[in-house]
């Protein structure tokens, strides 16, 4: 149970509410929000060379001969390129400084990574998949069907490639070497698997959803010449459609949301994990950010930016390794994406508390109704509001401070979870996010 005061001190207390009561009564509440979250680090090619975009802005940081087609981000800082005119495989650190800088057999595709940080990569003109360690050592490859082309790893590990001259897809699993071919439609290109276990196919006509098992979810239209597939934080399916410069989204279950209208071409997409979606529109040259209601956040100009496939690490994080921790903040990426914060960025982590703690001081008493009040009316800052948020509606107002008054002095109900035991947020994104 909370601390309740003695006996003794409850008219002093009472008299310091009462105060504060009268001083601040008739104000508006101050509504809090999480604190804003900085922009997820974005990996692209702009003609030869290597672009990254962060909080700070775009900048080229590495050089990058032959270009970038297949990028796949590595959590934790880095980036593996496949070269767009070579038979070029490279690796490079959070810096841009190039650490592996491979001669393939033949050229790539799609590339994406695996749990333990190796590298699959599809090879059209072979017709496999190809498996390299995270120190650049040839692993072998695998076999797939006609003309491989995109590439995804999903939460059980399986390796899926799709075939675009085959129309299917081949799944094939590392551990027991089994294969499976799956008939999908028309010309399939690049793909995503999503958090749920399922996987997402571009088509040249449309957008298909298989389970796990690769049996058929869903059939859904799209814009024309889908492209481009990725996820984002909430679980929503962003699909870029090339040749109809749109954007079609999709819930995690496969219903239409919306379409968006984007710059000409959009090719590469990916989702951040601060919850919005990024967009690169080649012949626009411009990259375009999206709230993941569908709201332009921001446009900003690129010459010519290229790339599909993993651009941020926020793939891997939730649909590969989601019990992973890639920021080191000590909490699993699928569990931190789920409390509403970016499983990418160490700054960005929920925290415990003890809700009706609004002093942080560890008990639940009068001093913290005091608080309540004077945040709500007086405008004084507190870091954690979640806190204040007493009854858990998702909103803070004066019913916050009465719930805890009523607990303190009557008989009323006791905080909600988490309470009394410091914990996180059970239902964490109908309120405001305790980050400090």
């Amino acid at each position: 149970m909370g601390t309740r005061p003695r006996a003794r001190e409850r008219g002093e207390a009472m008299r310091r509410v009462d105060t504060t009561l009268w001083i601040f009564w008739g104000a508006l509440a101050l509504v809090a929000g999480g604190s804003a979250l900085p922009a997820q680090e974005l990996w692209f090619a702009e003609g030869s060379s290597l672009w990254r975009l962060d909080e700070s802005g775009a900048a080229a940081i590495g050089d990058l001969p032959g270009g970038g087609f297949g990028f796949a981000a590595i959590p934790g800082g880095g980036v593996w390129v496949a070269s767009r005119d070579e038979a070029r495989l490279r690796r490079f650190d959070a810096t841009g400084a190039l650490v592996l800088d491979l001669v393939t057999a033949a050229p790539l595709q799609g590339i994406a990574v695996a749990a333990d940080g190796s590298v699959w990569a599809a090879r059209p003109t072979l017709d496999d998949i190809w498996h390299v360690a995270a120190d650049g050592a040839d692993l072998g490859a695998a076999p797939a069907g006609d003309v491989p082309y995109g590439v995804a790893v999903d939460r059980d590990g399986r390796v899926w490639a799709t075939n675009a001259f085959g129309n299917s897809v081949t799944r094939f699993d590392p551990e027991t070497g089994d294969s499976l071919a799956i008939p999908v439609g028309f010309f399939p290109s690049h793909l995503a698997a999503a958090p749920d276990g399922s996987i997402w196919i571009a088509e040249k006509e449309g957008v298909r959803r298989l389970s796990g098992d690769g049996a058929l979810l869903a059939e859904l239209d799209a814009g024309v010449f889908p492209l481009g597939v990725a996820v984002a934080r909430d679980g929503s399916v962003w699909v870029a459609n090339q040749n109809s410069h749109d954007v079609s989204v999709f819930s995690a279950a496969g219903a239409p949301l919306f379409t968006i209208a984007t710059g000409a071409k959009p090719h590469g997409i990916a989702g951040a994990g601060d919850g919005s979606i990024w967009v690169l529109c080649r012949i626009a040259g411009e990259i375009r950010r999206y709230a993941s209601t569908g709201l332009l956040l921001e446009v900003l100009p690129a010459g010519y930016p290229e790339g599909i496939g993993d651009l941020t690490g926020l793939g891997h994080a939730l649909a590969v390794d989601p019990d992973g921790d890639a920021d080191g903040d000590g909490i699993a990426n699928g569990t931190e994406a789920g409390f509403g914060f970016d499983p990418l960025d160490a700054t960005s982590t929920p925290a415990t508390f003890i809700r009706g703690d609004a002093d942080r001081s560890g008990a639940v008493e009068i001093s913290d109704a005091v608080a309540a009040l004077e945040h709500l009316f007086g405008g004084v800052a507190n870091d954690c509001p979640e806190a204040l948020d007493v009854d858990d509606d998702g909103s803070l107002d004066l019913a916050d401070p009465i719930y805890l008054l009523g607990y303190l002095y009557g008989s009323g109900p006791a905080p909600l979870s988490p309470f009394p035991e410091a914990g996180l947020d059970p239902l964490p994104m109908g309120g405001y996010p305790c980050a400090g």
